[in-house]
């Protein structure tokens, strides 16, 4: 009986894949099962990913037409078997020991908080499929992930949990990947119902005044192109600019934090050697929190 889901996305990730799928696979076992939506590869990937399944029995992969991540990480949490999903582990990242502590983690925390809750990893993130398709991704070019957490913390349904990361990139962005990484972005922050307003505000606060005035120019585009694509809305509030980075840096806690906050011991004896070094010895980690 299939209990978890590990939920992932590929497109055209021929060179990645397979050392990213064996790292996950080779430490799970039939109370898991890897879903893939590969979401119209041409580089080989399928062929990949039939070799796979057919020596894995956890792995099944199926073929989207959806053009983008967010639709077909959508169409994952929909074909899901597992009562949980974890999410957000990339077919170009390789995946060290930590995948089964951090669902204990999950599992000891469900017992302390008494709200449903998408608890948030480096890399991996766990809920249950109810709560995965209550909230699901919005269609936007880029950035669906901040849209998603906008929603998460405003229903009070995500846990920010610090944590040493246990996965490598085996495929870095380079710089000018970077760079257009950073310009789409503020089309997406626009598109998931951020004002121009707060953003222009937001410069003005944090830069000096003729950095902002010349900042704030650049932002008619990408403003102008999220109301062609089509604006989503916001719960109140988040449509400011700053919103999220604030919650954020309120909410991220490490496991001790964590047990003060909700007044109870965690049961150590759960982990593995590995994983009290993830997610209790080295924590002094910074949170992932969108561009500035």
């Amino acid at each position: 009986m299939v209990k978890y889901t590990v939920a992932m996305v590929n497109l055209n990730m021929a060179e990645t894949i397979e050392v990213s799928l064996r790292s996950i696979l080779d430490q799970i076992d039939n109370q898991y099962e890897v879903l893939i939506v590969d979401d119209g590869s041409t580089d080989g990937s399928l062929e990949i990913l039939a070799d796979l399944e057919e020596e894995y029995p956890e792995l099944r992969y199926s073929v989207g037409n959806n053009d983008n991540i967010a639709e077909a990480r959508n169409q994952s949490f929909r074909e899901a078997r597992g009562d949980f999903i974890l999410e957000s582990l990339d077919a170009d990242d390789e995946y060290g020991e930590g995948i089964q502590d951090f669902i204990a983690i999950f599992h000891q925390l469900q017992q302390h908080i008494d709200r449903e809750f998408y608890l948030k990893g480096h890399s991996i993130n766990i809920a249950s499929r109810d709560l995965m398709l209550e909230c699901p991704y919005r269609s936007m070019t880029y950035g669906e992930d901040p849209d998603r957490w906008r929603r998460l913390f405003a229903s009070d349904s995500i846990i920010w949990l610090q944590h040493e990361p246990f996965y490598r990139e085996l495929n870095p962005d380079d710089e000018t990947t970077r760079k257009q990484k950073s310009r789409m972005i503020k089309t997406a922050e626009f598109r998931s119902g951020i004002t121009l307003r707060s953003y222009v505000s937001h410069y003005f606060q944090t830069r000096k005044s003729h950095a902002a005035l010349y900042e704030s120019l650049f932002l008619l585009r990408p403003y102008l192109t999220a109301l062609l694509r089509g604006r989503y809305t916001l719960p109140e509030d988040y449509e400011r600019k700053q919103r999220l980075k604030e919650d954020i840096e309120a909410s991220h806690a490490t496991l001790r934090e964590l047990e003060e906050q909700y007044n109870f011991k965690f049961d150590e004896s759960i982990l593995s050697e590995r994983g009290r070094e993830i997610f209790i010895e080295n924590t002094d980690q910074s949170p992932l929190t969108d561009d500035d």
